[in-house]
């Protein structure tokens, strides 16, 4: 069943926007969602248990446990992130956001789901043998640093500092490989006679959870896809000119990049390139008194002698 919702979910995402399609029951919609969080929350009761690991690490562990500790702490970040990119997530996530629980952008469901789909697409794009090498060197780099810094040695914690730098490398590819830049449009063979939703998206502008929640308003309040992006700011109106361009096959025409801002000169602490405040006038001193000092009077002089 969860197989069908989310198969009729994709084809809804990339279809014509004026294609209508039925939501399910809201009480099959209701279940999908609660299944959905207790999905996610098996997944960070996993990250809770890593987590106790490493308070212990940091703590209690006897320096010569490391190599067993980075097994253990691997191991379970294996383990939670190929529950939480599991397809089952993916199915109940497309399922909740094709439904009227996401009509409220402000709702507790809408800003769950949108928190979880952003981490699970985030997540997805990592492969499990990657995160698992991450957290054992973080692990065995972490004891590595502390002897380090007990011998004031830097040496014995520079390999692992280089492991640690390339393997955030492969994460940063694995993450930032599938954004598309404006210098790497695709082909406008690849985009012509597609529907909006899908140019948008290849083009990287948009993505498919924020496609999924234009398409709900446009069922629910009507309106042009387009435009309704543009008012959800999630593009510009030059984006909505590129995309249609490219469903005619017209050549498409990057936007120009942004001007730089302009470098302002930075401040010396001394304050040498500081304006100088002008200090405030001073109030009008009052003239000096011109009369004699009052002297005491006979009765006063005669009671001090």
């Amino acid at each position: 069943m969860h197989r069908v919702g989310a198969a009729l979910g994709w084809a809804i995402i990339f279809a014509g926007a004026d294609e209508a399609v039925e939501s399910p029951p809201m009480a099959d919609v209701q279940q999908r969602y609660r299944d959905l969080i207790t999905e996610v929350r098996e997944a960070a009761l996993l990250g809770s248990a890593a987590s106790v690991l490493h308070w212990d690490e940091r703590t209690q562990m006897p320096p010569k446990g490391a190599e067993h500790r980075a097994n253990q702490a691997s191991l379970l970040a294996r383990m939670k992130h190929e529950k939480f990119t599991s397809s089952r997530i993916g199915e109940l996530l497309t399922a909740v956001e094709l439904s009227d629980l996401m009509l409220d952008r402000e709702g507790d469901v809408a800003v769950n789901v949108r928190d979880i789909r952003r981490k699970y697409d985030r997540a997805t794009k990592l492969p499990p043998s990657l995160v698992e090498e991450l957290t054992r060197t973080e692990v065995l780099g972490q004891q590595a640093w502390a002897e380090a810094r007990k011998r004031s040695d830097f040496k014995i914690f520079e390999p692992w500092l280089a492991k640690t730098l390339d393997l955030k490398k492969q994460v940063a590819a694995c993450i930032g490989g599938a954004r598309t830049s404006e210098s790497n449009i695709p082909p406008v063979d690849q985009l012509q006679g597609r529907p909006l939703g899908r140019v948008l998206t290849k083009m990287g502008r948009v993505t498919r959870e924020q496609v999924v929640e234009a398409l709900n308003l446009q069922k629910h309040k009507g309106g042009v896809l387009g435009q309704i992006f543009v008012d959800l700011g999630w593009i510009t109106q030059r984006d909505v000119s590129i995309a249609l361009a490219a469903q005619k096959g017209q050549a498409i025409d990057a936007p120009a990049p942004a001007k730089a801002p302009r470098r302002v000169r930075a401040r010396r602490h001394d304050g040498r390139h500081r304006p100088r405040l002008r200090a405030a006038p001073r109030p009008a001193r009052r003239a000096r008194r011109t009369h004699p000092p009052i002297r005491p009077r006979r009765a006063d002089r005669a009671v001090r002698a």
